[in-house]
């Protein structure tokens, strides 16, 4: 069970976010959440793995999907950022070195989880804008496709990669992408 911890400001109530991290027991900085504007009212979410570039583990898809649960539905919030730090990588797909040691059933779950904080993302009833820099491959690919925009740099690469391999995109991404861009191109 996840545990969310309250904490009241000005007569509005938010999550604390680095509680909630903790509790589910993984680094900080894997995942920072900001609250940024004039307002506070943009909320920030950033993948900050730069050794990794940004790969998405089973505890940072754990925690993605625990923060969007979380904001969905909070009328304080009027738009969310996705974005990767350092400057390499948006999020660069899945942890291979994570997923090469999962069972098919472990895996099964590891792309529910990933379907989940896509569906989330998609569905969030706010703006939701990809910052991308760098590699956005396979499951940053898919993050990305599931915000409503994508602001990219000149450095931004897009791909699945994985379809070279004969494996389809785990997160919903083969739907998404002939949405976004077509199917011819897609």
């Amino acid at each position: 069970m996840i545990l969310l911890y309250k904490i009241v400001l000005r007569n509005t109530t938010r999550f604390d976010f680095l509680a909630l991290i903790d509790e589910l027991g993984g680094r900080v900085e894997e995942v920072r959440v900001t609250r940024d504007g004039d307002d506070g009212k943009v909320l920030t979410i950033c993948i900050d793995r730069p050794k990794a570039l940004n790969s998405l583990s089973g505890d940072v898809l754990t925690k993605l999907v625990a923060i969007l649960r979380a904001e969905n539905g909070n009328s304080d919030i009027r738009g969310l950022l996705l974005t990767g730090g350092g400057t390499k990588a948006f999020i660069a797909g899945a942890d291979i070195s994570e997923m090469q040691a999962m069972t098919a059933e472990e895996a099964q779950k590891f792309s529910a989880l990933g379907q989940e904080a896509t569906c989330l993302l998609e569905q969030l009833p706010l703006p939701t804008i990809a910052c991308v820099q760098g590699y956005a491959l396979g499951g940053g690919c898919e993050m990305a496709l599931a915000c409503d925009f994508i602001f990219a740099t000149d450095r931004a690469v897009f791909g699945q990669p994985e379809v070279h391999l004969g494996i389809i995109p785990g997160f919903g991404g083969c739907v998404r992408l002939p949405l976004r861009i077509g199917a011819s191109r897609a």
